[in-house]
C-alpha cells in the first residue's frame, strides 16, 4: 500500500468528524424526547449515515482493517440508497408537507426507491443493480414539490434559517457538478458536503434553541397558571362542629377545569360546592376561576343548594363562554345531622351509612349550568346520622377506566365499605391508592382526567 496522502487524510478526517458531529446530534434530539420537533433528529441521522458511508469507503480504515470486503461493500450500498431518506425528512421540517403533503409522498418515493434497490441487489448479487438514488433523485423529487408549491401555491411555513440552507445547498451542488461534469483534476466533493452539513447542523442547533427557549417560556406561564389556580382553591380544609372535612384535589395537567370551594354559615353548617368544567387544561382553568367569582355573588342564597346553582347558572348563560359546567352544592350540618343537595348534572352524592354498612346515591340533576337560562334545580334533603360518610367528587374519579375499559366506579361500594372504618384522611388515601392502581396502564400511569375529592365524616373529628 502507498503511503496516505494528504487528500487521503484529509478525507478520513472529514468523515470521521462528520459522523461525531452526528451522533453528537442523535444523542442531543434523545435527550429532548419530549420537543416534537425533529429537525436534529434527522440531521444526526443523515451526518451519522453519510460518515460511516465514507469511513467504509476510506482505503486507510480498509488497509486497517482488512476483510470482510463483502460486508464493507453492502453497507456502503445500503447506505447509498437510504441517506435520501432522512435529508429529505430534514427538509420537511423546513419546507412543511407541501401541497397536499406531496413533501411526504416524496420521502416515501425515496424510501420506496432504496428498499427495491437493496433487495435487488441482494438478489441478483449485483449491489447497484438499479442506480444509486444519490443526489439526482434527491433533487428531482425536491424540485418536483417546489414547482407543486408554485403552481399550487402553497405557502411555507416562515423559517429565519431558510436562506442558510439554500446557500449550503448550492454550495453542495456546484461541488457535486465540479465532481462529474469538470475536467479530470483533484475534486473536493465531500468537503462541500462537509460544507453542506455545517449548513444544516447551524439551522438545527439553532432551531432546536429556539424551540427551547419557547418551551421554556411555555412552562413558566404554566408554572404561574399553577400558582394562581391553587391561590383560588381553599387555602385548608373547613373546620366545623361536628364535621370533619378531608379534600384530595389531582389535575391531570398543570392546571385543571375542577373546582371546589366552601362558605360558612354558623358554627355547625357548611356550604360545600364542587364544579367540573368541561375539557382540561388552561381553558377550562379560566373558567374555573370564573365559578369562583360567580360563586361568590351567590353568597346570599348559600343556604338554599337550588337557588345557588340557579345564580351559577344564569351567569354562565349570559356569558356565553361556549363551554359546559357540572356542579353539585351541599349544605351540611354536623349538629342538626342534616343535608340539603343538588345538582346539575354531576356525579351523584354518595352516602356511606356506616350504622348499615350501608351505600346510598343521591342523585337529582338539573342540566349542565351555562346551557339553558331558565333551567330549575331541585333540592334533596338527606337524614343524616353520627357516623355517616358523605362523598362528593369530580368524574375523574368515576370514569377512570383499566386495561378492559371498566369503569372504577364499578368498584367504588367496595372500596368504600372495604374503608369504610378508617378516618376520613386515611380514607382518601386509601381509596385514591385503590383509584392509581385501577388506572395503571402498561408503561406506567396516565392520569385521564381531573380529580377531585370531598369526604366529610359527620360527628367528632376522628
Amino acid at each position: 500500500m502507498q503511503p496516505p496522502t494528504i487528500r487521503d487524510l484529509a478525507g478520513l478526517a472529514l468523515a470521521t468528524i462528520i459522523w461525531m458531529v452526528g451522533l453528537a446530534a442523535l444523542v442531543l434530539a434523545v435527550s429532548r424526547r419530549r420537543s416534537k420537533d425533529r429537525i436534529l433528529l434527522w440531521f444526526g441521522l443523515f451526518a451519522l449515515m453519510y460518515g460511516v458511508r465514507e469511513l467504509a469507503k476510506d482505503r486507510l480504515i480498509y488497509a486497517a482493517f482488512g476483510e470482510p470486503v463483502r460486508l464493507r461493500l453492502n453497507l456502503v450500498a445500503w447506505l447509498d440508497f437510504t441517506i435520501a431518506v432522512p435529508i429529505m425528512l430534514f427538509a420537511e421540517e423546513i419546507f412543511g408537507k407541501g401541497w397536499r403533503s406531496s413533501m411526504r409522498w416524496a420521502v416515501w418515493i425515496a424510501a420506496f426507491y432504496a428498499v427495491i434497490g437493496i433487495l435487488l441487489g441482494q438478489f441478483t448479487g449485483n449491489l447497484y443493480f438499479v442506480p444509486e438514488p444519490g443526489v439526482a433523485l434527491i433533487w428531482c423529487l425536491w424540485l418536483g414539490v417546489i414547482l407543486l408549491a408554485i403552481v399550487k401555491k402553497y405557502r411555507p411555513p416562515s423559517i429565519a434559517d431558510a436562506p442558510l440552507f439554500v446557500i449550503g445547498s448550492a454550495v453542495f451542488l456546484a461541488f457535486v457538478l465540479d465532481q462529474h461534469l469538470a475536467p479530470a483534476r483533484y475534486h473536493a466533493e465531500s468537503l462541500g458536503l462537509f460544507i453542506f452539513i455545517c449548513c444544516l447542523g447551524t439551522i438545527a442547533v439553532r432551531r432546536t434553541l429556539r424551540n427551547e427557549q419557547k418551551l421554556l417560556s411555555v412552562e413558566q406561564e404554566m408554572a404561574s397558571a399553577r400558582r394562581i389556580q391553587s391561590s383560588i382553591l381553599p387555602g385548608c380544609e373547613p373546620s366545623a362542629a361536628g364535621l370533619n372535612i378531608v379534600t384530595r384535589y389531582s389535575p391531570m395537567a398543570s392546571v385543571a377545569g375542577d373546582f371546589y370551594d366552601f362558605v360558612y354559615l354558623d358554627p355547625s353548617s357548611v356550604g360545600i360546592l364542587v364544579a367540573d368544567v368541561a375539557g382540561h387544561g388552561v381553558p377550562a382553568a379560566l373558567i374555573a376561576s370564573m365559578v369562583k367569582v360567580a360563586f361568590a355573588s351567590q353568597r346570599m342564597h348559600a343556604a338554599d343548594p337550588s337557588l345557588v346553582l340557579s345564580g351559577l347558572n344564569r351567569i354562565f348563560c349570559e356569558q356565553r363562554t361556549g363551554q359546559f359546567i357540572t356542579a353539585g352544592y351541599l349544605v351540611v350540618d354536623g349538629l342538626k345531622h342534616s343535608g340539603l343537595y343538588a345538582g346539575a348534572a354531576h356525579p351523584p352524592l354518595i352516602v356511606f351509612r356506616r350504622s348499615e354498612r350501608r351505600v346510598r346515591r343521591f342523585e337529582n340533576n338539573g342540566l349542565l349550568l351555562g346551557f339553558r337560562p331558565r333551567e330549575t334545580y331541585v333540592n334533596i334533603e338527606i337524614a343524616l346520622s353520627a357516623g355517616d360518610r358523605l362523598l362528593l367528587c369530580t368524574d375523574g374519579l368515576l370514569d377512570a377506566a383499566n386495561s378492559a375499559e371498566e369503569a372504577f366506579e364499578t368498584q367504588l361500594d367496595d372500596r368504600i365499605l372495604r374503608y369504610g372504618d378508617l378516618p376520613a384522611r386515611e380514607f382518601a388515601d386509601a381509596l385514591l391508592a385503590d383509584w392509581s392502581a385501577w388506572s395503571a396502564r402498561k408503561g406506567g400511569y396516565t392520569q385521564a382526567d381531573d380529580l377531585t375529592l370531598l369526604v366529610i365524616d359527620i360527628g367528632p373529628p376522628s
